[in-house]
């Protein structure tokens, strides 16, 4: 009798301001616990220590869940332990930004005969590109259960108050707009912010420092200038009932490396109409309902400029109709149960075809 397929789980030791506000890795973990129940086991990963990986066989498979965990130095801690080739390396497209990390990722394809999951089709091509001839496959992001239960109490009246969700930074669209609602007086809707500033300058637009600090001077002076109220929020459940509290959320990010959007698919989980930029990752949302698409037009190596025509300067609540609808296509497409049968489907299709 064949011993069953393990199922590891790593998960950094250390936690991240993004990782405590969106807790992403957590919400894997669970689609793997579902997805393979009594074969999961779990194994911390500290920048302080040297990762003690049991050895893996080519029925096993390892999952990263968090996006800054260093890839290069667990591929050396599975070479250590004698691994032979896997069936699964699960990343996000986070690895593949630093050319030490497509070179760690290009040898575990290589040595260990990976198999890797992304969550959206604009990171299927980014890791293909990366990657030439790796098997990848597309798994959507999984969303807590936290949603779907505290948007039952979502108000029906309007608020009036709209919420932007995620970084502050130059690249995530804020600035452009903050600017044109300043352009055009204000608005009727009242925007709020949830989230936190971030000077991570990889893979912006800015190639020049000098240029970053001055898209991000003109930030910090939009902000002063419009004063929207804003809150950091680091568990998932106090941002489902923060959502409760809006007509509507937006997502303008041009940033170069948006792969999913997390923030958003939790607003849909909610209930809750999005605005989004029609961009990278993002796109694979369009055929959501209660979704509009900002367009976003391509300057050749500038920072792409978003279109806020079709964006409306009045809101209204959405109907318990639509509310309805949009739970129903974020359940269907990213809850924990959806997203773990799509892996377990998609990991053993890979097992036979091995």
């Amino acid at each position: 009798m064949k011993p069953r397929a393990r199922v590891l789980l790593i998960r950094a030791a250390e936690k991240s301001d993004w990782h405590s506000m969106n807790r992403i890795g957590i919400q894997w973990g669970k689609a793997y616990r579902t997805a393979f129940p009594g074969s999961c086991s779990v194994v911390e990963f500290s920048n302080r220590r040297p990762p003690r990986i049991p050895p893996l066989g080519e029925r096993d498979q390892l999952v990263l869940l968090d996006h800054h965990l260093e890839f290069s130095r667990i591929l050396g801690a599975l070479a250590s332990a004698g691994s032979k080739p896997i069936l699964n390396a699960h990343l996000f497209a986070d690895f593949l930004t630093r050319p030490d990390q497509i070179s760690a990722a290009r040898e575990m394809a290589g040595k260990f005969a990976s198999r890797f999951f992304v969550a959206t089709r604009w990171m299927r091509d980014e890791t293909l590109r990366a990657l030439p001839g790796a098997d990848v496959r597309v798994v959507p992001f999984p969303v807590g259960g936290a949603f779907y239960e505290t948007a039952l109490g979502a108000p029906a009246k309007r608020t009036g108050r709209w919420a932007y969700a995620g970084r502050i930074h130059p690249d995530k669209g804020l600035d452009q707009l903050l600017s044109h609602l300043l352009r055009a007086g204000g608005s009727p809707f009242r925007l709020e912010i949830m989230g936190w500033w971030c000077d991570n300058r990889y893979q912006s637009w800015s190639t020049n420092p000098n240029d970053f600090e001055t898209r991000q001077r003109k930030l910090r002076a939009l902000l002063d200038a419009l004063q929207p109220p804003s809150r950091r929020i680091k568990t998932e459940k106090a941002l489902a009932n923060a959502f409760k509290k809006y007509d509507a959320l937006v997502f303008p990010s041009v940033f170069k490396g948006e792969e999913f959007g997390y923030a958003l698919a939790q607003a849909l989980a909610a209930g809750k109409p999005c605005w989004i930029s029609d961009w990278r990752g993002h796109r694979d949302f369009s055929g959501c309902p209660g979704v509009g698409m900002i367009p976003v037009l391509e300057r050749g190596g500038g920072v792409p400029t978003l279109d806020f025509g079709p964006l409306p300067l009045s809101s209204a609540a959405a109907p318990p109709a639509l509310r309805r609808r949009i739970r129903t296509w974020a359940r269907r497409n990213h809850s924990v149960k959806a997203v773990a049968a799509k892996l377990r489907a998609e990991i053993l299709k890979a097992a036979r075809t091995a």
